[in-house]
């Protein structure tokens, strides 16, 4: 790195441990009845984020082969590189982060059947890399899988399977020359000939986008880790800091909190920087009179959250500065005000581009106003119509660059019955509520 980020350094207790918002026991999928976190740190579990529950996991992979009209489904985690993260479909359906695995899914005789394959135990890898789950029963009780096996024994039995299916479902095909879905669908083709071959995305990002209680929980949790970052990252900010101090402040406060992998790389930009949509250098210099916009967000359990604040790095916004930030926050509410079930995500951003094209700003709103958040960032979407349960975000921008002036307000939205519940809605973003804030929190950073 070019420039050095001084992080805070702090231990993380690893123990699996239940925050009391939103955590239940049971497996139920739809919009949490729970209250949102509190900011205070008293009141966010600082431990490792919990599990999803065996009996979760069990109604996810139900779900998954009911959408998918009992077909075969195998899906890799792959995630065997250093530092590399298994693949999000295995993790939601599995609970578990050991690369290298695979799952198959199918229906037999009546029941829903899935057959685990994880390494087997290995002295050396886990001398360098620490210990991972392996076949036995600590797994099966993990992933409420009744078969798991070495992972030496995949592929016999998946011919086996292949042998008697009618359709398989693989992973979706992607441009990278390495794509893994060519490899399996050349095995298909050997051991398997006449039999349908499809993509599992569909079914799997459909059961992904209705979030169970326990998901959202943990959005909620993420939410509240991201406000305090932010707040961390204001009481950095001012004329003559430096973006990535603020970017230091916001990520190491996220290790603080118990949250040791941020959703995205963060956006910390000031001025004319504010203007770059995905600007992730943050090397520049504040100055008096510029706009600083954080577009930042932590994770619990792989569960992302994604917010965006834009502030001024002085004490107050200018009048142009104001004249703009309103009408993004009233093109906000209007896009709000537009979620319920039925509604797709383009309705909700038209309602958000109507208020800035009144406004004369048309031609610098610059990108779509919406975007599903889950275990990705961008998360999956299959079915376009709103339904309960379902997360996303709102996030209208105006950026003016010859004025060096981008303004970007993002919150998460739940779909419920009765509309949108905001879930983000703690972390300050009207100016009144800013400017005095903003000057309290420098003050104590002095």
């Amino acid at each position: 790195m070019a420039l050095w980020v001084r992080f805070w350094i702090v231990t993380i207790q690893l123990s699996f441990v239940c925050f009391a918002v939103g955590v239940t026991s049971s497996v139920a999928f739809g919009p949490s009845s729970a209250v949102a976190l509190s900011p205070k740190k008293s009141e966010i579990d600082v431990g490792a984020a919990p599990a999803p529950s065996a009996e979760e996991l069990v109604a996810r992979r139900a779900r998954v082969v009911s959408e998918s009209q009992n077909a075969l489904i195998r899906v890799d985690a792959l995630g065997q590189g250093e530092n590399e993260e298994v693949d999000a479909d295995f993790f939601y359906l599995t609970g578990i982060e050991t690369g290298g695995s695979r799952l198959l899914l199918f229906f037999d005789d009546g029941a829903v059947r899935a057959e685990l394959f994880v390494p087997a135990k290995d002295p050396r890898w886990e001398r360098w890399h620490g210990p991972r789950l392996t076949p036995g029963e600590e797994t099966k009780k993990r992933t409420g899988v009744d078969v798991v096996r070495p992972l030496t024994a995949f592929q016999e039995r998946y011919t086996e399977l292949l042998g008697e299916a009618t359709r398989i479902l693989l992973p979706p095909r992607a441009p990278a020359s390495d794509d893994p879905a060519a490899e399996h669908l050349a095995d298909v083709r050997k051991h398997a000939r006449g039999v349908a071959v499809g993509s599992y995305y569909r079914p799997i990002a459909t059961a992904r986008q209705v979030k169970s209680l326990y998901e959202i929980a943990q959005i909620r949790r993420a939410i509240a880790i991201t406000h305090q970052g932010i707040l961390a990252g204001w009481s950095r900010s001012r004329p003559g800091a430096w973006e990535f101090q603020v970017q230091g402040a916001i990520e190491g406060t996220f290790l603080e909190y118990g949250s040791p992998r941020r959703a995205f790389p963060s956006i910390v930009g000031a001025g004319k920087n504010s203007c770059v949509l995905h600007y992730m250098s943050n090397r520049g210099a504040m100055e008096k009179g510029d706009v600083l916009l954080l577009d930042v967000g932590a994770s619990s359990g792989r569960y992302a959250a994604d917010i965006s604040r834009t502030v001024p790095v002085g004490t107050k916004f200018s009048a142009r500065q104001r004249e703009v930030y309103d009408v993004v926050l009233r093109a906000q509410a209007a896009a709000i005000a537009a979620v319920e079930p039925g509604a797709t995500l383009r309705d909700v951003h038209e309602a958000a581009r109507g208020v800035i094209d009144d406004a004369g700003l048309g031609k610098h709103n610059l990108h779509f106003s919406c975007h599903f958040v889950g275990l990705d960032v961008h998360d999956v979407s299959a079915k376009k119509e709103l339904a309960p349960g379902m997360v996303f975000t709102i996030e209208p921008g105006v950026y003016i660059v010859e004025e060096g002036l981008g303004v970007r307000i993002e919150d998460i939205v739940l779909v419920t019955e009765g509309g949108g519940e905001v879930l983000s809605s703690a972390i300050p973003k009207k100016p009144e509520e800013l400017e005095p804030l903003l000057k309290k929190l420098r003050r104590k950073r002095r």
